[in-house]
């Protein structure tokens, strides 16, 4: 049985992989606008042509 950190870096590994189908989704239905607050998957949409919402992230507050 996988202990935590090892499912933890499985999720991550996991991660990209459903940015990317998602983005590609998006490209296939024709969205008008791609929401996402994930900086690596707002870079790949800009790359293929969508247009990202919203325009500017949000800057995380301090606690």
């Amino acid at each position: 049985m996988p202990d935590g950190s090892q499912r933890a870096s499985e999720r991550q590994s996991l991660s990209p992989c459903l940015q990317n189908l998602q983005t590609a989704a998006a490209i296939l239905i024709g969205v008008d606008a791609f929401y996402t607050f994930d900086l690596r998957q707002r870079q790949l949409a800009k790359a293929c042509g969508l247009k990202v919402q919203p325009a500017t992230m949000p800057k995380p507050s301090r606690k």
